[in-house]
């Protein structure tokens, strides 16, 4: 249901009681957040490789410990904005889909290499 729906309901219901009829606007944002800067990203990327690449826990845990303890490197670091681990979460996610691109568009340029190509020009 889009905002114009709304409208109309709610005129039409104001109009048939005969009271005035003043247009009703429903907005539905939601409050976001500090923005995440280069640094917090780096300290969060380097709170998963240090927890992932644990070689007593690894990968093999419950998901919300995993985090929690993700979020919990990530506090040695600092944590100015007052990030949860949810938050966290969310960004790496983000951090995540992000290398994924990157890292496809490299394979493409490795597997396809123009003629006289270096390594440097890729």
């Amino acid at each position: 249901m889009n905002n114009n729906s709304i409208t109309a309901n709610t005129t039409s219901t104001l109009a048939s009681t005969n009271e005035p009829t003043t247009p009703i606007t429903v907005t539905d944002k939601r409050e976001r957040g500090n923005k995440w800067n280069s640094d917090e990203d780096c300290q969060l990327v380097k709170a998963y490789l240090e927890i992932a690449t644990d070689e007593v826990k690894g990968k093999n845990q419950d998901g919300a410990k995993f985090w929690d303890r993700i979020f919990n490197e990530f506090q040695k670091y600092g944590n100015p904005n007052e990030r949860t681990a949810h938050k966290i979460e969310g960004r790496f996610l983000t951090i995540n889909r992000c290398i994924s691109k990157f890292c496809g568009c490299m394979m493409e340029v490795e597997r396809h290499p123009r003629s006289g190509e270096v390594e440097e020009d890729k």
